[in-house]
């Protein structure tokens, strides 16, 4: 495939774009690597093994012409290498890696450790690759470790075991579409859905990983990431250029024809100094059949026969057209026409409302999706150990209660639970409000599709509102 545009990006803890050895993107091979180990021990086991996936891949592809072999074959000796320099340190270090091949709209891909692979076609994302941790591969990892470092372990990897499991998969490729490789530090941040909506809004793939990265940075992340896009199905370079010289051409000869149609005028026409337009008098054509002295027409032959041409009529050009200048009515035309205009009556209204009162529907409900959405925000921010609860427990009413918690006991309960979650996501649908009561109270019912780091879930949601001088509070929710 020639038709491929790509663009690879590492996000360092310095908040700063640079390039480093921690992909590989040469010949329709792509892969992103990320070390695994204290100080320059991960660096130097990511370097180690793109050097020995780069060498033996096309080693093994240009004798036998076989994507899924050359990569298996090259994260083999990657992981022995790897393996052995782990050996003679005697440190721990490890390498994640998602590495493809592209031939003929078929991908051939392979991956080890939490690197993930994503496929977005047809407006839709599908993650290729399942995270090789504990808290992925094991169901009960949660309950058996309280520390989420403990979950975050690598089960496989290059340089962990001495003959891991490596699987080649090949999948086809439409005719447009994008692949998505990233590092786990960039999915703590970003969720599916959110790299779902940039692949339909953005094409470019620079520009996508650069919006990807200022969305990581907005939603507090802090650590190092890679990033790749490959994008295929574009246009390829040459036929941009032969489109590009075909516009050029074309826009040229349209600005000649708009040239010679702005300078263009009928010869049986022309300018008077009065500026109007009159036809040329031509006198052959009257000459034969006028008298100059009684200017009387006379019967010629051709016009006793009912076929002969009718001659034009001639205007006299010395006949000057006369301008008529309007007549400005007088003082008494205008107070008679004043006098005489319509009177429309406006009615007042003298009925006001009180302060507390809620005064229009359509206000109510654009209210309580301003609502809704601040009250979603807030949620999210409040999650990990740095999360601010605060504005998140402020929406609800001193009168709110949850079970046999009152709103003291259900906000520390909630504090809790939120501090032992890295990132909440959550997405509001469907959104349908009340009329409101006589307490100027509402009942709001919408879908809620929530996301965590160790938790999801959809399903509905029933809250009531009251507006609070200034402002809405939760009353109660429930799921249902």
């Amino acid at each position: 495939m020639k038709d491929i545009d790509y663009s690879f990006v590492t996000y360092s803890d310095s908040l700063s774009l640079n390039k480093d050895n921690n992909y590989i993107s040469y010949n329709n091979l792509f892969a992103i690597i990320d070390g695994v180990g204290r100080d320059y021990l991960g660096k130097k086991a990511a370097t180690l093994a793109r050097e020995t996936i780069l060498e033996i891949f096309f080693k093994y592809f240009e004798e036998n012409n076989s994507p899924g072999d050359a990569i298996f074959l090259s994260l083999k000796e990657a992981n022995r290498v790897i393996l052995e320099e782990r050996t003679r340190l005697k440190e721990k270090m490890a390498v994640s890696v998602c590495v493809l091949y592209v031939q003929e709209r078929i991908m051939y891909f392979s991956h080890l450790g939490d690197a993930r692979m994503y496929a977005f076609q047809d407006n839709e994302l599908n993650q290729l690759t399942r995270d090789h941790t504990l808290r992925e591969q094991d169901p009960f990892a949660e309950k058996r470790y309280d520390d989420p470092r403990a979950l975050q372990a690598l089960i496989k990897g290059l340089g962990i075991h001495e003959n891991p499991e490596i699987y080649i998969k090949k999948y086809p490729l439409d005719k447009k579409g994008s692949i998505i490789l990233t590092t786990e530090r960039l999915t703590e941040r970003i969720s599916n859905r959110d790299l779902l909506w940039l692949s339909k809004k953005i094409s470019n793939p620079r520009k996508m990983g650069k919006t990807i990265v200022e969305l990581f940075r907005r939603k507090g992340g802090d650590s190092g990431f890679t990033l790749g896009i490959i994008r295929f199905g574009i246009i390829p370079k040459w036929l941009k250029k032969v489109f590009s010289i075909y516009l050029i051409y074309s826009l040229v000869i349209m600005a000649i024809v708009f040239g010679y149609i702005s300078v263009y005028h009928d010869d049986n026409y022309r300018k008077t100094s009065t500026g109007i337009t009159e036809p040329v008098v031509v006198e052959d054509l009257i000459a034969d059949n006028i008298d100059p002295a009684n200017k009387e027409e006379k019967a010629s032959p051709e016009s006793l026969n009912g076929s002969a041409v009718r001659q034009p009529i001639i205007i006299n050009k010395k006949d000057e057209i006369k301008t008529v200048k309007p007549v400005e009515p007088s003082g008494k035309d205008v107070q008679k026409k004043i006098t005489e205009r319509p009177v429309l009556a406006v009615k007042k209204t003298t009925e006001s409302k009180g302060a507390g009162d809620i005064s229009d529907t359509g206000d109510i409900k654009n209210e309580v999706q301003v609502f809704l959405m601040d009250w979603k925000n807030s949620w999210e921010a409040s999650a990990g150990k740095d999360g601010d609860m605060d504005p998140y427990i402020s929406f609800y009413s001193d009168e709110f209660r949850s079970g046999k918690l009152d709103k003291k006991g259900w906000a520390s309960d909630k504090s809790k639970r939120n501090k032992g979650k890295q990132w909440i996501s959550i997405s509001i649908l469907d959104i349908r409000v009340s009329e409101p009561d006589a307490d100027n109270r509402v009942k709001v019912r919408f879908k809620q599709d929530y996301s965590s780091s160790n938790y999801s879930v959809k399903s509905g949601k029933t809250m009531v509102l009251k507006k609070m001088e200034e402002r809405w509070e939760i009353i109660s929710e429930e799921s249902n």
